[in-house]
């Protein structure tokens, strides 16, 4: 699983990106979503090398091991790491698949770079950008996940929604966190 693969790193314009590379053949780049990183494919990174899938999982920026930098992140700035990230493996095109946030990443990447986009997947994602109560309410969110006190609950209890037979549980917690 990802989380036993080797992360590497690699500096893409002004961040030290961590991303895992495993597989061989037509190449998919996983994109996460917010809270997430990159070892929220594990099970996906399994099932697409073993139909032989090569895998390229970044932690996109200030999330996993890659450091946040001094500035506000944009999907821009981030699609253009993953599209340097491609540039230092050699990698022409790739599907594209992002989940949440990693869909606004996706979709710009895809704007940004459209002849290494060989498909996009989108999921939990949707085309139209926020409107200012939804970033508002997002903003407000982040402030209190990227707390210390909040970072690693939200991260341990993030990978916790994923796993089956949480659903009541994670929907109890959620509508407290959503506050």
């Amino acid at each position: 699983m990802t989380d036993n693969l080797q992360t590497s790193f690699t500096a893409v314009r002004d961040v030290k990106l961590a991303y895992i590379d495993v597989g061989t053949g037509p190449t998919v780049l996983l994109l996460h979503g917010f809270p997430f990183d990159k070892s929220m494919w594990a099970e996906q990174t399994d099932e697409l090398t073993a139909a032989g899938f090569r895998i390229i999982a970044p932690d996109l920026r200030g999330l996993g091991e890659t450091k946040p930098t001094s500035e506000i992140s944009t999907m821009d700035d981030m699609a253009h790491d993953a599209a340097g990230l491609l540039e230092q493996l050699q990698i022409d095109q790739v599907i594209v698949c992002g989940l949440s946030m990693g869909g606004y990443v996706a979709f710009e990447f895809a704007h940004l770079f459209p002849a290494r986009v060989h498909a996009l997947i989108l999921a939990g994602t949707r085309a139209p950008a926020d409107n200012e109560q939804e970033k508002a309410a997002e903003n407000s969110r982040c402030r209190r996940c990227c707390a210390p006190e909040w970072s690693r609950l939200a991260l341990r209890h993030c990978r916790n929604c994923l796993r089956s037979g949480h659903a009541q549980r994670n929907r109890t917690w959620s509508s407290e966190f959503g506050k």
